[in-house]
């Protein structure tokens, strides 16, 4: 069975078994099934379904807004990968246009009652209505050059083009070994010390890294392997700086300054 976006293919086959036989009876290609493409939500919100409990509180929860002077720019919020990287410069523009930002919580996998982000699709319509058809995305450009003329700093994968440090095998993660005197330590208190924390530094406009810190220990070993905690953060560290030839960050063709996280395991 293979599964993407738009359609689903269910393939079902019968099977019959006889005695002393592996016969089996040919696949029914009538039985194939094809869900259809499923419809853009701003064309949806024209004649959404009837028993669509979901998508219709959420018009009406728009025109309530609006009836109430209130033109929102909406966009989608969730467990997912929802972060708005410019937000900050996002709701400084709506103040200049007289419009409200809120995000809508969206579910990440899809309910079975009704479409979500009908509350901000029917924003969207009206601010294609009241501006053009491109207000809303301009205005997210807009807010992206002004977040890259700043000096804010902005979390690496954020990026369009992400920052890069040369001779680091993975974006991500660095495995450091340990040496042997402070392993040996470890094996006597029988401390397991795979599990790795999270260290993470900034890259400026230039590709200069600093700013080494902790930022996540992961405490799965309590009683004995916080008294070694600084041992292993400085361990980690030691080992990141060594990378010291970075390049920036990029957003909309502009160098920014980024924070850089690197899971470090020990081995």
């Amino acid at each position: 069975m293979k599964k993407n976006f738009f359609s689903l293919l269910l393939l079902l086959s019968i099977f019959s078994c006889k005695q002393n036989s592996e016969e089996s009876i040919p696949l029914d290609t009538s039985k194939i099934i094809k869900l259809p493409k499923l419809e853009n939500i701003h064309t949806y919100i024209q004649h959404p379904k009837s028993e669509d409990r979901i998508c219709g509180n959420g018009i009406q929860w728009a025109k309530k807004d609006i009836e109430k002077g209130e033109l929102v720019f909406s966009m989608p919020n969730g467990e997912g990968d929802y972060d708005l990287r410019q937000e900050k410069y996002i709701r400084i523009l709506c103040k200049k246009h007289n419009l409200i930002f809120r995000f809508e919580m969206i579910d990440d996998a899809p309910v079975e009652e009704g479409m979500q982000g009908c509350y901000g699709a029917y924003m969207d319509n009206m601010l294609a209505k009241k501006f053009n058809s491109n207000f809303k995305q301009n205005l997210l450009n807009e807010a992206d050059i002004m977040l890259s003329k700043s000096n804010d700093t902005i979390r690496s994968w954020d990026c369009d083009i992400k920052p890069k440090i040369e001779r680091l095998t993975s974006e991500n993660s660095i495995h450091i070994l340990l040496d042997a005197k402070f392993k040996k330590q470890l094996a006597k208190d029988k401390i397991y010390y795979g599990a790795g924390i999270d260290i993470s530094f900034y890259i400026d406009k230039k590709g200069k890294p600093s700013g080494y810190h902790l930022d996540d220990y992961n405490r799965l070993e309590k009683n004995n392997r916080e008294k070694y905690k600084m041992q292993f953060v400085k361990a980690g560290i030691d080992q990141l700086k060594k990378y010291q030839k970075c390049s920036a960050g990029e957003i909309k063709g502009q160098k920014v300054i980024t924070k850089q996280t690197i899971r470090t395991y020990f081995n």
